[in-house]
């Protein structure tokens, strides 16, 4: 029989002799889960964030890569906020290093107790970061994937396959209820319709600065890299990215 005793904050093992009546077996120290801005998790002071929580915002993965890529004698820092979207594109990275051979041992461990069962080939999958800004335009996680398909279109790639667009769904879907629960208010943007000519009437010496900016970023490029061209461009002109 293997006995494994965590042991929180490395404290003493306190009557595992006079339990199990075996001499205590060597510990397993583990640490807390520090919720960003807040502190150590505590249900007693009510700072805490269940699992239930994360399914709301995140898949089940997710969490074990946030645990296994962790120290255990270091504490975890985690942020529902700006963190999650961190944590995939992370995630997302060892994903394509772990098939590409560009990680290490430890790395690939890492995934495989991630994921469990190893795919036999790179899935593709959704960023969520992109996602989350595609939940902001589109009503509705169909019309954002279709859109999704119509630039893999554009740029000569294969559609979805169906376990492909239900990632995506699942991804679109997840990212629209971290929008609405957690996203800090500067991330969240609205899309107003409006002609193009009228657009251009309405902005501003800055805003028509940063259009021209962005132009000269985006041809040819991915949506994340599009995404990610429109903060850049925003935080470059102290504009905010809405």
């Amino acid at each position: 029989m293997v006995v494994i005793v965590l042991t929180n904050h490395g404290s003493k093992i306190g009557k595992t002799k006079e339990l199990f009546k075996i001499s205590p077996p060597i510990p397993v120290v583990y640490e807390w889960i520090h919720l960003k801005n807040h502190g150590a998790m505590s249900s007693s002071k009510g700072i805490f964030f269940t699992p239930s929580n994360w399914l709301e915002i995140a898949e089940p993965y997710l969490l074990r890569y946030l645990f296994v890529r962790s120290k255990l004698d270091k504490h975890i820092q985690f942020d529902p906020f700006y963190g999650i979207l961190d944590l995939y594109d992370k995630f997302d990275k060892l994903e394509i290093g772990y098939f590409t051979g560009k990680v290490g041992n430890r790395e690939r461990r890492v995934y495989e107790l991630t994921v469990i069962d190893v795919p036999h080939m790179l899935p593709r999958r959704l960023s969520y970061r992109y996602a989350s800004t595609l939940v902001q335009i589109f009503e509705n996680d169909e019309e954002a994937l279709i859109r999704v398909e119509e630039l893999l279109k554009l740029k000569g790639e294969d559609s979805f396959n169906d376990q492909e667009r239900n990632i995506a769904l699942t991804r679109l879907s997840l990212s629209r209820r971290w929008i609405e629960k957690y996203a800090p208010e500067e991330f969240k943007f609205r899309v107003f319709p409006m002609t193009a000519e009228k657009l251009k009437d309405s902005l501003d010496f800055e805003g028509k600065k940063a259009l021209k900016m962005l132009s000269s970023l985006i041809l040819g490029k991915s949506p994340e890299e599009i995404n990610d061209a429109i903060y850049k461009v925003a935080e470059k002109i102290g504009m905010p990215p809405r």
